[in-house]
């Protein structure tokens, strides 16, 4: 179901948290989801795929899998809240995107970021995030996701033309 109908367009991480409902980044449960993009950045489809509490985040690999042939998206992200208000990456989060990435069709190449958004230190401020990228593990062997950006603000700078 798509819980957002307004398309937009996602030109960078900061645009792609503000897809994130800011009722749904505080409280207890966490809730993941699944942003799916055209070949142009273009939103097709924002949907949850996965609620729980305390670190119990389970979501199926293969419904994001036929969510993306159903809509043919070029590229994916994942948005995860962290109601505890820390956005760093926890070992639960990496094992779920990895899950997801190695599904067949392998969806690696598809996959643009898994997002982790903290709600805000001050009600006035914007939610804090930390970006994600899968890539090559610091050891050599297999990949890992590393982090790419961080930042206070959910917003992108002047000169942000694409995503990647």
């Amino acid at each position: 179901m798509n819980l957002f109908p307004t398309p937009s367009t996602i030109r960078c991480p900061g645009d792609a948290v503000q897809l994130f409902p800011a009722d749904a980044l505080g409280g207890t449960d966490e809730r993941m989801l699944l942003v799916l993009l055209d070949a142009k950045g273009t939103v097709l489809s924002r949907e949850w795929i996965a609620a729980g509490m305390g670190g119990t985040l389970a979501y199926d690999a293969g419904l994001v899998a036929r969510r993306i042939a159903e809509t043919d998206a070029a590229w994916f992200l994942l948005v995860h809240n962290h109601p505890g208000g820390n956005p760093a990456l926890s070992a639960t989060d990496a094992e779920g995107v990895r899950a997801v990435l190695l599904r067949p069709p392998p969806l690696l190449f598809r996959f643009l970021d898994f997002l982790a958004v903290a709600p805000p230190a001050e009600p006035t401020a914007p939610p804090r995030f930390e970006s994600f990228r899968f890539g090559p593990a610091g050891n050599g062997m297999g990949f890992a996701l590393a982090p790419f950006y961080s930042a206070e603000a959910s917003v992108c700078p002047p000169n942000a033309r694409g995503f990647r």
